[in-house]
């Protein structure tokens, strides 16, 4: 996000992400994404995309880590145009099968301003991405 990137969640069809605007934290992964995998997410124009704009960014090396906020300002369907934005490819929609039901999901954008870096420290309750900051963990934010 501190390139510009746009966030993307897939939801379930006929229901809306449950993302109110405002502040989140954003995060980094648990576990480090390898090339194959990126590949595969992205495409190679995407992945070439997303070396050039992390390039000499340190940050993308933190993983288990709290590493900014940003005010998120819109939440929409993703269309083709958001791809090099958002670093992944538009599919649209796709079905995945749960508890064998075949669940229709849409793609989303969440796009944030206002992103700023804080001094990072570890964050260990989700996998990539953003979330709303429980009250316990606002004392360790601190704007750098």
């Amino acid at each position: 996000m501190f390139h510009g990137k746009l966030e993307t969640r897939w939801v379930r069809e006929g229901k809306k992400p449950p993302f109110p605007e405002g502040e989140y934290l954003l995060y980094s992964t648990i576990e480090p994404c390898d090339a194959f995998t990126l590949y595969n997410w992205c495409g190679p124009e995407i992945a070439l995309n997303i070396q050039k704009k992390l390039e000499g960014d340190t940050s993308r090396f933190r993983n288990k880590r709290a590493l900014g906020i940003g005010t998120l300002i819109d939440v929409r369907p993703m269309v083709k145009e958001d791809e090099k934005r958002a670093f992944v490819k538009h599919i649209g929609y796709k079905v995945d099968v749960i508890n064998g039901k075949h669940i229709t999901k849409r793609q989303w954008i969440l796009e944030f301003e206002n992103v700023y870096r804080i001094l990072d420290f570890e964050w260990k309750y989700g996998k990539q991405g953003v979330g709303k900051v429980p009250d316990f963990e606002i004392s360790k934010i601190i704007k750098t």
